[in-house]
């Protein structure tokens, strides 16, 4: 059960606070630790993009045919995304033929 189901619980009467605190305890700690001072309100945000990025990456290598990579400029970089991910979406090698 997820911390939001017990909270639910909690303003229902289902749970008292003792049980709140008993089942929070064995969901765990989530922590995010930083080299770099963020408003506490924005670290969650800045953790699910960063998230993001990284699983478009590994959608990119793993599925898309992304690497190597040796790009000097990030024009360069923002046509070979582009042509990965239209390639990607529509079943097409470079030459445009279908795989």
């Amino acid at each position: 059960m997820d911390t939001l189901k017990l909270g639910e619980r909690v303003s229902s009467d289902k749970l008292s606070i003792e049980e709140y605190d008993k089942a929070q305890e064995a969901l765990g700690v989530f922590m995010l630790i930083s080299s770099k001072p963020i408003d506490p309100k924005e670290v969650l945000a800045v953790y699910y993009t960063r998230q993001q990025i990284e699983q478009t990456f590994d959608l990119g290598k793993n599925y898309a045919g992304m690497l190597p990579l040796n790009i000097q400029k990030e024009e360069t970089f923002n046509g070979h995304m582009l042509l990965n991910i239209y390639r990607h979406n529509h079943g097409k090698d470079a030459s445009g033929k279908m795989e």
